[in-house]
């Protein structure tokens, strides 16, 4: 990272953790690196070609905890990581989480979208404005298996509900809104900040 030199007011390089980084674990951290810089770096086109590659690197920004555990298939982790619904609190304690599924809240194919609209808006330094977009909406939820099979059915599984907008949203579950799931107000203090054992 370059910062001015206030004595000199020569550039110099100065070597610190961007303070969003000191909160997770160092795995998560790569992911989200790995991802703004490949946004940074790569051509419009080749982002394109790319999209499945760069959105399995997204879904590894919400698989560490600040500890640098994998979160997903452990119960004991996802009840300190993730948010759930009131459907799924109720099954949280069964053992892998077999009848529930990590939702992304916003579906990653939608977060690529918007990612490409900030790279073509912004062009090659466009790597603060991701990480704040995809700090605020690359989240996951566990919901049952019953509430994903509404999600599919209503077609909202890889798609926001009609009229969908970031620039004029009010919540971030419209999708949950559109097919009646709640979310469970205990796990609302779930962070991947939290460590796990």
């Amino acid at each position: 990272m370059l910062s001015v030199n206030c004595e000199s007011g020569r550039l110099v390089k100065v070597r610190r953790k961007a303070s969003a980084d000191l909160d997770y674990g160092e795995k998560r951290n790569a992911h989200m690196k790995t991802v703004i810089s490949i946004f940074e770096s790569g051509e419009i086109e080749d982002l394109k070609y790319t999209k499945h590659l760069i959105k399995y690197f997204m879904r590894g920004i919400t698989d560490f905890c600040a500890n640098n555990n994998q979160t997903y298939k452990r119960e004991k982790r996802t009840q300190l990581v993730f948010k759930y619904s009131v459907d799924a609190w109720k099954l949280k304690d069964e053992k892998g989480n077999p009848n529930l599924v990590g939702d992304h809240v916003i579906p990653l194919e939608v977060i690529f979208q918007e990612c490409m609209k900030i790279r073509q808006n912004i062009g090659k330094k466009c790597g603060h404005h991701l990480r704040e977009f995809l700090e605020q909406y690359l989240e996951v939820i566990m919901i049952t298996e019953k509430e994903d099979k509404r999600l599919r059915g209503s077609k909202l599984q890889s798609k926001m509900p009609e009229g969908f907008s970031f620039a004029t949203m009010n919540t971030k579950y419209p999708r949950y809104d559109a097919v009646g799931i709640k979310i469970e107000l205990q796990s609302n203090k779930n962070s991947l900040k939290n460590q796990t054992q």
